[in-house]
């Protein structure tokens, strides 16, 4: 009954009636998502900003704006009578705490295994989830002997570290073997001189596309996107300085004491992150200083 991605009709069946009230009660309510990280589309715009990445900004006001559409369509229809924030806590919690299987076309919460946190240390790591396509069922398996009080971890699966803070509302200490830096492109790609050889490049899939089928501003560091700006800029330095200037942007107010709440120690954890990558990335190239002690 209402249109949308997975997560706004995920969130229309936690709000509606159709699900076990035990398990909605045992969902974050929006008071605990409030102190804690939560999905990006429920960070305000001042904390948005301390991500420095206008990426990811974007990305998390697309699926806010979404979201509010969807809460307008179900209300409209008579499907839902609650307030906004009540279903944005729902969106959060769908986003959150549901399972994406069956390579994306199924979507499922699962009480209980829910409750299971991630790490990325795999040693650490002491149960799987796994899902059974053909018994729709899904279980919490234990990879070896789990003593009583002790923390059940598993993995989310492989996923970048801007995915994971998209919707999770988290990331790693370090950065993990599929996480890229995020290079602000936007001086070269949407440049009008270049506009041509940029569709050209988004159609063969060598440059990421945004949500409207065009050029990101904003790419992950691999050497086609590197052989993509001096094809398209003729200079073999530019590459560099859009690194520079993007490792800058990550760099500003990191000092600590402005790292007040939790959503802003996650901002600053994913910044660094950024800049540990950028500095990976400039060092193929020539050495260049952290900007982080």
């Amino acid at each position: 009954p209402v249109h949308g991605p997975w997560y706004v009709r995920m969130a229309l069946a936690l709000v509606s009636g159709c699900v076990n009230e035990a398990f909605i009660q045992s969902l974050p309510s929006g008071l605990e998502m409030q102190k804690s990280a939560a999905p990006l589309l429920l960070w305000s715009e001042e904390e948005l900003q301390a991500l420095h990445c206008s990426f990811l900004q974007g990305q998390a006001k697309r699926w806010k704006q979404t979201s509010i559409l969807a809460f307008e369509q179900a209300t409209r229809k008579g499907l839902i009578d609650l307030p906004l924030a009540t279903w944005m806590d729902a969106v959060g919690n769908a986003l959150s705490r549901a399972f994406v299987v069956d390579a994306g076309s199924t979507v499922i919460m699962a009480p209980i295994i829910d409750m299971a946190n991630h790490s990325s240390n795999a040693s650490a790591v002491n149960a799987q989830s796994v899902w059974d396509h053909h018994t729709k069922k899904f279980r919490l398996i234990a990879k070896r002997l789990i003593r009583s009080g002790e923390e059940i971890l598993v993995s989310y699966g492989p996923m970048p570290s801007a995915l994971r803070l998209l919707m999770y509302g988290f990331v790693d200490t370090e950065p993990s073997e599929y996480d890229r830096a995020l290079v602000d492109c936007s001086s070269v790609l949407l440049d009008s001189r270049y506009q041509s050889q940029v569709r050209d490049l988004v159609s063969q899939e060598v440059l990421r596309a945004d949500h409207t089928s065009h050029a990101s501003g904003w790419q992950p560091a691999t050497e086609h996107l590197k052989s993509a700006v001096l094809s398209l800029s003729g200079n073999p330095n530019v590459y560099q300085e859009l690194l520079r200037e993007t490792l800058e942007g990550y760099s500003r107010d990191t000092d600590k004491a402005a790292v007040q709440t939790t959503r802003h120690r996650v901002a600053h954890s994913f910044r660094r992150i950024q800049v540990k990558l950028l500095d990976a990335e400039l060092a193929k190239g020539y050495t260049v200083a952290s900007f982080f002690t």
